[in-house]
């Protein structure tokens, strides 16, 4: 009986063992692909750089490597806000596109990927990100030689990805204005965001400012206690859509018509709880997927008063000035273990790891943005590779 007992607990050992060094081995071995990209996060404001651990996940699982062969550092392999060790001591480094080095970063890279051009205001940065005011930035933005990068890329005709913030504040109206016509997507001056508890008192994740400004706007009310969506304009103005009083399905929808869905592998329908804008494509034939937020009848008045669209643009691709592919949210922004981006077949275990309840972004990653994210890069790859 004994040896019965060691011999299970010894292939057990073997199995916990085993299986994730047979993983590896499968990863290691895979054929490497070159492809130089400049990742720009201006909001990485944690040591995890949390902001972007998703897109470092993604290409390291691909097998997507540096042109000297080495894989991409999530810690390190961008530009934009880097803080520095010790950490403690909150200094950090900007890394930056300057204008004399454009035309040897666009020779150089094979594509973009503009993550978060927001940044951090001081609040973010030194102090609790829910005050009750609006802090002054410290850092942000899409400016002039990031303009001018991305117009010099896409008239090489090399891919440029961009996610949530790329055209709202803090970046200026004029370089907004510049980039919306260069690409052919525009904003409304409208962002989103879902939150699984409006109640402010027991939910601190609700900034205080946005609390504020509701409340001057709605003489001094803040009625709110379940799940919503919170809405904010270029100029303050905040509106609230909570569940059962506005909206039926609590958190908006990713929707994508089935042929689009089938060209890149991703859900026809799912959830996405975090922040959005609310943009448009001049031409209709560049959406890719939709948000759709499932108004009531309530819902659809308050949103008619302030002209606000309840289906709009989530992904729009234009071909026509370039290959530019524009992810109205913060699809990027996903805590990620990186230890498991080098073990191959780790995603079928992804529902082991990631909840399925409607608040987690979990599913949307395994059923959106790794297949479609990892479709659009994988067919550039084979483009720019057979020239």
């Amino acid at each position: 009986m004994f040896f019965i007992q060691g011999k299970k607990i010894f292939i057990a050992i073997l199995l916990i063992t085993g299986i994730p060094l047979v993983s590896f081995f499968l990863w290691y071995v895979e054929t490497k692909k070159p492809l130089e990209i400049l990742l720009m996060n201006k909001s990485a404001g944690t040591v995890s750089r949390e902001e972007h651990k998703a897109a470092f996940w993604l290409l390291n699982y691909e097998r997507f490597v540096k042109k000297n062969r080495t894989k991409y550092d999530h810690r390190k392999d961008y530009y934009g806000f880097i803080p520095v060790k010790p950490y403690r001591n909150k200094n950090w480094n900007i890394r930056s596109i300057r204008l004399n080095d454009i035309d040897s970063l666009t020779a150089h890279y094979d594509m973009a990927w503009f993550v978060d051009t927001y940044g951090l205001s001081l609040g973010d940065w030194y102090g609790d990100p829910s005050q009750d005011v609006y802090s002054r930035m410290l850092y942000g933005g899409l400016n002039k030689n990031d303009y001018i990068f991305i117009k010099e890329m896409l008239g090489r005709n090399k891919l440029v990805i961009a996610e949530f913030n790329f055209f709202a504040s803090p970046t200026t109206g004029v370089i907004r204005s510049k980039t919306e016509k260069l690409v052919d997507v525009y904003w409304s001056g409208w962002t989103g965001i879902y939150y699984d508890n409006l109640n402010y008192l027991m939910n601190k994740e609700v900034p205080g400012w946005i609390i504020n400004n509701y409340k001057e706007q709605n003489q001094g009310e803040w009625p709110y206690s379940n799940s919503g969506i919170v809405l904010v304009n270029h100029e303050g103005k905040v509106l609230v859509l909570e569940y059962e009083t506005h909206i039926d399905i609590e958190v908006p929808l990713v929707t994508t018509s089935y042929d689009k869905a089938s060209s890149y592998g991703v859900s026809p329908v799912v959830h996405y709880p975090c922040r959005f804008d609310i943009s448009y494509a001049a031409d209709t034939s560049d959406v890719i997927s939709y948000y759709e937020l499932s108004v009531n009848l309530n819902g659809e008045r308050l949103l008619s008063n302030h002209n606000i669209p309840s289906r709009f643009p989530a992904v729009t691709k234009n071909s026509g000035n370039g290959l530019f592919y524009y992810l109205a949210g913060s699809y990027s922004h996903h805590d990620m273990t990186m230890l498991t981006s080098m073990l191959r077949g780790s995603r079928s275990f992804e529902f082991i790891m990631h909840s399925e309840r409607i608040g987690s972004k979990g599913k949307f990653f395994r059923e959106y943005y790794y297949p479609f994210i990892s479709t659009v890069i994988s067919d550039y790859y084979e483009i720019i590779s057979n020239q």
